[in-house]
């Protein structure tokens, strides 16, 4: 079995399981096999990668173990915003008309 990092992990994941492409063609552009990727996707191997969670309140986005959103909505990661002069990154997220900005550890912390 072909040995994957964290963020390959999730990246499986997401392909097979959120943007529906088939584990075949997964396997080609890892090197590896559709059984692997799909015991990957599955949470069978590489148990210890959390896999993505929807968060509180904003059912329309996941949050992966790595800090990245993803929107559910727009098909897409969405990427973080600086606010004012600081380094600081934010999301902006909307959900039923209630808006909140989220520092990317806060996200982290309060989902993982």
């Amino acid at each position: 079995m072909r040995k994957f990092n964290t963020n390959q992990v999730c990246n499986i994941r997401h392909a097979v399981n959120i943007q529906a492409t088939p584990a075949t063609k997964v396997a080609t552009r890892y090197k590896s096999s559709p059984s692997t990727v799909r015991r990957v996707a599955s949470g069978q191997s590489y148990s210890d990668v959390p896999m993505p969670r929807a968060i509180p309140g904003f059912s329309n986005y996941l949050a992966y173990p790595d800090g990245r959103i993803w929107s559910v909505s727009r098909n897409r990661f969405i990427k973080p915003v600086a606010k004012g002069s600081s380094s600081t990154r934010y999301y902006n997220l909307t959900s039923n008309g209630s808006r909140r900005s989220m520092r990317t550890d806060e996200v982290t912390n309060l989902i993982f």
